[in-house]
Protein backbone atom coordinates (compact mmCIF):
# COMPACT_ATOMS: atom_id res chain seq x y z
CA UNK A 1 0.00 0.00 0.00
CA UNK A 2 2.96 2.28 0.70
CA UNK A 3 4.93 1.48 -2.46
CA UNK A 4 0.89 2.26 -4.24
CA UNK A 5 1.09 5.67 -2.71
CA UNK A 6 4.64 6.61 -3.31
CA UNK A 7 3.82 5.43 -7.05
CA UNK A 8 0.76 7.93 -7.23
CA UNK A 9 2.16 10.84 -5.57
CA UNK A 10 5.63 10.47 -8.02
CA UNK A 11 2.47 10.41 -10.72
CA UNK A 12 1.05 14.02 -9.41
CA UNK A 13 4.43 15.52 -9.02
CA UNK A 14 5.22 14.47 -12.99
CA UNK A 15 1.84 16.03 -14.01
CA UNK A 16 2.44 19.05 -11.69
CA UNK A 17 6.10 19.56 -13.98
CA UNK A 18 4.59 19.56 -16.81
CA UNK A 19 2.00 22.05 -16.14
CA UNK A 20 1.66 25.34 -17.38
CA UNK A 21 0.20 28.74 -16.67
CA UNK A 22 -2.20 30.85 -18.81
CA UNK A 23 -3.62 33.95 -18.85
CA UNK A 24 -6.51 35.81 -20.19
CA UNK A 25 -7.32 39.31 -20.21
CA UNK A 26 -10.28 41.33 -22.36
CA UNK A 27 -13.50 42.33 -22.56
CA UNK A 28 -17.08 40.41 -21.30
CA UNK A 29 -20.20 41.80 -23.61
CA UNK A 30 -23.47 40.10 -21.36
CA UNK A 31 -25.95 40.33 -19.70
CA UNK A 32 -28.90 38.55 -17.69
CA UNK A 33 -31.18 35.79 -20.12
CA UNK A 34 -34.59 34.71 -20.64
CA UNK A 35 -36.32 38.07 -20.63
CA UNK A 36 -37.80 38.56 -17.27
CA UNK A 37 -34.79 40.43 -14.96
CA UNK A 38 -35.89 41.99 -11.93
CA UNK A 39 -37.89 45.13 -10.61
CA UNK A 40 -35.30 47.74 -9.11
CA UNK A 41 -36.84 50.01 -6.86
CA UNK A 42 -38.65 52.21 -8.40
CA UNK A 43 -37.33 50.88 -11.98
CA UNK A 44 -38.99 48.32 -13.53
CA UNK A 45 -37.15 45.62 -15.35
CA UNK A 46 -39.42 42.83 -16.30
CA UNK A 47 -38.56 42.21 -19.82
CA UNK A 48 -35.94 42.36 -22.23
CA UNK A 49 -36.91 45.17 -23.67
CA UNK A 50 -36.01 47.52 -20.78
CA UNK A 51 -32.02 46.48 -20.41
CA UNK A 52 -29.11 46.75 -23.22
CA UNK A 53 -26.37 44.10 -22.62
CA UNK A 54 -22.55 46.20 -21.68
CA UNK A 55 -19.20 45.89 -22.41
CA UNK A 56 -17.53 44.45 -19.34
CA UNK A 57 -14.18 43.48 -18.25
CA UNK A 58 -12.73 39.50 -17.94
CA UNK A 59 -9.67 38.43 -16.60
CA UNK A 60 -8.51 34.74 -15.78
CA UNK A 61 -5.88 32.71 -14.56
CA UNK A 62 -5.44 28.64 -15.46
CA UNK A 63 -2.91 25.94 -14.43
CA UNK A 64 -3.15 23.53 -17.11
CA UNK A 65 -1.93 20.01 -16.02
CA UNK A 66 -0.98 18.01 -18.77
CA UNK A 67 -2.98 14.75 -19.69
CA UNK A 68 -0.08 13.34 -22.21
CA UNK A 69 2.88 14.26 -23.42
CA UNK A 70 5.02 17.03 -21.93
CA UNK A 71 5.39 19.52 -25.15
CA UNK A 72 4.61 22.70 -24.57
CA UNK A 73 1.27 23.57 -26.32
CA UNK A 74 0.38 20.05 -27.80
CA UNK A 75 -2.21 17.79 -26.01
CA UNK A 76 -4.75 17.26 -23.74
CA UNK A 77 -4.86 19.01 -20.21
CA UNK A 78 -7.08 19.82 -17.19
CA UNK A 79 -7.16 23.63 -16.04
CA UNK A 80 -8.69 24.70 -12.71
CA UNK A 81 -8.50 28.20 -12.50
CA UNK A 82 -9.84 31.45 -10.98
CA UNK A 83 -10.94 34.85 -12.23
CA UNK A 84 -12.54 38.19 -12.17
CA UNK A 85 -15.72 39.09 -14.35
CA UNK A 86 -17.24 42.19 -14.50
CA UNK A 87 -21.26 42.30 -16.19
CA UNK A 88 -22.75 45.76 -17.10
CA UNK A 89 -25.78 46.09 -18.26
CA UNK A 90 -27.72 49.68 -19.11
CA UNK A 91 -31.52 50.29 -18.93
CA UNK A 92 -32.99 51.67 -21.86
CA UNK A 93 -34.21 55.18 -21.69
CA UNK A 94 -32.40 55.83 -18.60
CA UNK A 95 -28.34 56.95 -17.77
CA UNK A 96 -28.22 54.29 -15.22
CA UNK A 97 -25.81 51.03 -15.38
CA UNK A 98 -26.12 47.90 -13.10
CA UNK A 99 -22.55 46.59 -12.92
CA UNK A 100 -22.13 43.45 -11.15
CA UNK A 101 -18.78 42.02 -10.00
CA UNK A 102 -17.81 38.12 -9.98
CA UNK A 103 -15.09 35.64 -8.84
CA UNK A 104 -15.52 32.95 -10.76
CA UNK A 105 -13.41 29.67 -10.63
CA UNK A 106 -13.97 27.50 -13.72
CA UNK A 107 -12.42 23.56 -14.23
CA UNK A 108 -12.14 23.02 -17.94
CA UNK A 109 -10.80 20.17 -20.39
CA UNK A 110 -8.18 21.95 -23.00
CA UNK A 111 -7.03 20.19 -25.98
CA UNK A 112 -4.05 22.22 -27.96
CA UNK A 113 -3.28 21.02 -31.41
CA UNK A 114 -0.35 22.82 -33.16
CA UNK A 115 -1.90 23.83 -36.95
CA UNK A 116 0.37 23.15 -39.47
CA UNK A 117 4.43 23.45 -39.31
CA UNK A 118 4.07 27.31 -37.95
CA UNK A 119 4.17 27.54 -33.82
CA UNK A 120 0.40 28.31 -34.19
CA UNK A 121 -2.14 26.32 -31.48
CA UNK A 122 -5.75 26.41 -31.85
CA UNK A 123 -6.65 25.93 -28.31
CA UNK A 124 -10.20 24.83 -27.27
CA UNK A 125 -11.71 24.86 -23.79
CA UNK A 126 -15.05 23.33 -22.48
CA UNK A 127 -15.99 23.04 -18.87
CA UNK A 128 -17.95 24.28 -15.78
CA UNK A 129 -17.36 27.28 -13.79
CA UNK A 130 -18.73 28.03 -10.10
CA UNK A 131 -19.03 32.35 -9.55
CA UNK A 132 -19.55 34.09 -6.54
CA UNK A 133 -20.55 37.84 -6.42
CA UNK A 134 -18.37 40.70 -4.57
CA UNK A 135 -21.14 43.23 -5.22
CA UNK A 136 -23.68 44.49 -7.49
CA UNK A 137 -23.94 48.00 -8.16
CA UNK A 138 -26.50 50.76 -9.43
CA UNK A 139 -24.64 53.23 -11.22
CA UNK A 140 -27.01 56.77 -12.24
CA UNK A 141 -25.04 60.00 -11.16
CA UNK A 142 -28.00 61.84 -11.82
CA UNK A 143 -30.49 59.42 -10.00
CA UNK A 144 -30.78 59.07 -6.11
CA UNK A 145 -30.27 55.39 -6.34
CA UNK A 146 -26.80 55.75 -7.42
CA UNK A 147 -24.42 54.03 -5.84
CA UNK A 148 -27.23 51.24 -4.45
CA UNK A 149 -25.71 47.94 -3.45
CA UNK A 150 -28.22 45.44 -4.62
CA UNK A 151 -26.18 42.03 -3.47
CA UNK A 152 -25.23 43.32 -0.72
CA UNK A 153 -28.51 44.92 0.63
CA UNK A 154 -30.28 43.52 3.60
CA UNK A 155 -32.87 40.64 3.07
CA UNK A 156 -36.39 41.94 0.97
CA UNK A 157 -33.74 44.48 -0.90
CA UNK A 158 -31.52 42.12 -2.50
CA UNK A 159 -31.97 41.68 -6.14
CA UNK A 160 -29.18 38.70 -7.16
CA UNK A 161 -27.70 36.24 -5.35
CA UNK A 162 -24.52 35.52 -4.58
CA UNK A 163 -23.98 32.04 -5.92
CA UNK A 164 -23.93 31.07 -9.50
CA UNK A 165 -22.87 27.53 -11.49
CA UNK A 166 -23.10 27.36 -15.12
CA UNK A 167 -21.32 26.17 -18.58
CA UNK A 168 -17.89 28.11 -20.26
CA UNK A 169 -16.33 27.52 -23.12
CA UNK A 170 -13.29 29.37 -25.18
CA UNK A 171 -11.35 28.92 -28.35
CA UNK A 172 -8.16 30.60 -28.73
CA UNK A 173 -5.31 30.71 -31.71
CA UNK A 174 -1.80 31.26 -30.16
CA UNK A 175 0.18 33.17 -32.87
CA UNK A 176 3.41 32.43 -31.26
CA UNK A 177 3.96 29.84 -28.44
CA UNK A 178 3.35 32.49 -25.88
CA UNK A 179 0.88 35.22 -27.16
CA UNK A 180 -2.82 34.57 -28.85
CA UNK A 181 -6.15 35.78 -28.68
CA UNK A 182 -9.70 34.17 -27.39
CA UNK A 183 -13.29 33.90 -27.94
CA UNK A 184 -15.30 32.64 -24.95
CA UNK A 185 -19.23 32.11 -23.52
CA UNK A 186 -20.56 31.50 -20.34
CA UNK A 187 -23.87 30.67 -19.28
CA UNK A 188 -25.02 30.22 -16.36
CA UNK A 189 -27.43 27.42 -15.24
CA UNK A 190 -28.99 28.89 -12.15
CA UNK A 191 -31.80 31.50 -11.48
CA UNK A 192 -29.77 34.16 -8.78
CA UNK A 193 -32.76 36.86 -9.09
CA UNK A 194 -33.68 37.24 -5.42
CA UNK A 195 -37.08 38.94 -6.58
CA UNK A 196 -40.24 36.80 -6.38
CA UNK A 197 -41.40 35.90 -10.08
CA UNK A 198 -38.54 37.16 -11.80
CA UNK A 199 -35.46 35.38 -13.76
CA UNK A 200 -32.09 36.30 -14.45
CA UNK A 201 -29.20 33.86 -15.97
CA UNK A 202 -25.93 35.19 -15.99
CA UNK A 203 -24.51 35.24 -20.22
CA UNK A 204 -21.16 36.76 -21.25
CA UNK A 205 -19.39 36.61 -24.59
CA UNK A 206 -15.79 37.21 -24.05
CA UNK A 207 -12.82 38.27 -25.73
CA UNK A 208 -9.17 39.07 -25.64
CA UNK A 209 -5.45 38.54 -25.24
CA UNK A 210 -4.01 34.95 -24.25
CA UNK A 211 -0.30 34.55 -22.91
CA UNK A 212 1.18 31.36 -22.03
CA UNK A 213 4.00 30.72 -20.05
Amino acid sequence: MKKLFIFLFAICLAQIANAQFRIEAGGAYGGFGNNNIFLFKTISLNTSRNIASGMGFDVNVSYNIKLDGNEKNVGLSIAPGVGYFMNNVSIKGESGTLRTQWIQVPLCVVYDAPIGYSSCTLVSSVGLYYGYALKGTYIDPTGTNNGFDFINAPVGERLLRRNDFGFCAKLGLLITKNIGFYLGYNRGFLDISDSRGYVARLNSFRFGVMLSL
